[in-house]
């Protein structure tokens, strides 16, 4: 094969230039770097505005251009004392979190927007309501439990002086809902011990737990309790979600029911669609509900699970229709 003169000099011209570019790119690159690369506000307490600097510095060998810095909550803001930086030039991003009524973890991030991509900077900060006080895990959230059953949690208290100061009474603001304090230990950790019992009703409880203190400045803390207890009978999904369709196509979603123990099979009655029951196992069925929505919008209804003789269950049925698309029209 014959290649003329000056094909082959267009050809070593080119791999001359990419040969360039790619050595020759990495090290014209801006690059942005931030001190610390993430930010830990500690622990603060609520309805305090906290402030803290984060250095950020081009070690690139071109002009770095900053276009926006944007926090993803409006509780989480930061402004920057530089927006041009010359290679090796350091500027100050001053982040700004307001405290409000948020408890325990709260993350949050500020985007930086420059001519070279964006950079995600992360923060993360400890919310407590009380400046001296500890009360751990905050929010109380206490595992799912069944209905019938008892169920336990330990808490932990502490007092950040020490000085004798401690817990000397607890209760909550739910008669089936049991607290007990604990003796504190050398480090000043004191446990809360708390007990539901199997009268507890079935849902999700929104509980106070009330600590009685022998602290003048704090005399009474108070912490949020969240107490889930389910049913041994339910349905999964719960709710039943179906699949989103235009008016007049039909849609189907699978549910089972688990925990019958009854010997007879659960009655199952729904105010819309068709419910087919497809499997069983012990102590469970599956069903498939199909439905044809009549119109637009979002419909819910119930389907109810029941002995024949009285209702066991109900859950929530959602669907969104939209509007019927219009048939196609074709002309020559």
């Amino acid at each position: 094969m014959h290649v003329s003169p000056r094909n082959l000099f267009v050809a070593g011209i080119s791999a001359l230039g990419l040969f360039s570019y790619i050595h020759a790119s990495p090290a014209e690159a801006p690059a942005l770097h931030l001190t610390p690369g993430s930010l830990d506000m500690g622990r603060q307490v609520q309805q305090e505005v906290i402030e803290q600097e984060v250095a950020v510095r081009n070690e690139g060998d071109t002009p770095l251009v900053i276009l926006s810095v944007k926090g993803d909550c409006d509780c989480t803001s930061a402004t920057l004392k530089d927006d041009h930086l010359a290679p090796g030039a350091a500027t100050t991003l001053r982040v700004r979190f307001e405290t409000r009524t948020y408890t325990g973890a709260v993350h949050r991030q500020i985007a930086i927007a420059t001519n070279q991509g964006l950079t995600l900077l992360p923060v993360s900060i400890r919310v407590t309501p009380y400046k001296d006080w500890d009360i751990s895990p905050m929010p109380v959230l206490m595992a799912p439990s069944v209905i019938g059953k008892p169920a336990d949690m330990d808490i932990t208290v502490k007092h950040f002086n020490d000085g004798g100061l401690h817990v000397i009474e607890a209760a909550t603001n739910r008669p089936w809902l049991k607290a007990k304090v604990g003796a504190s230990t050398s480090t000043g950790l004191q446990n809360v011990s708390l007990s539901k019992a199997p009268d507890a009703p079935a849902g999700t409880h929104v509980a106070v737990l009330s600590l009685k203190t022998n602290d003048p400045d704090a005399p009474l803390l108070k912490a949020t309790v969240l107490v889930r207890v389910v049913a041994e009978l339910r349905v999964a999904p719960d709710p039943i979600l179906l699949p989103s369709t235009a008016v007049g196509v039909e849609t189907s979603a699978a549910f089972s029911i688990v925990g019958w123990h009854q010997a007879a099979p659960p009655v199952v009655r729904s105010d819309r669609g068709t419910i087919t029951r497809t499997g069983e196992t012990g102590g469970g069925f599956s069903y498939m509900l199909t439905w044809t929505p009549v119109g637009a919008g979002v419909t819910t209804w119930s389907v109810e699970i029941s002995n024949d003789e009285k209702t066991m269950l109900k859950v929530s049925v959602i669907h969104h229709a939209d509007e019927a698309k219009p048939a196609a029209v074709f002309t020559k």
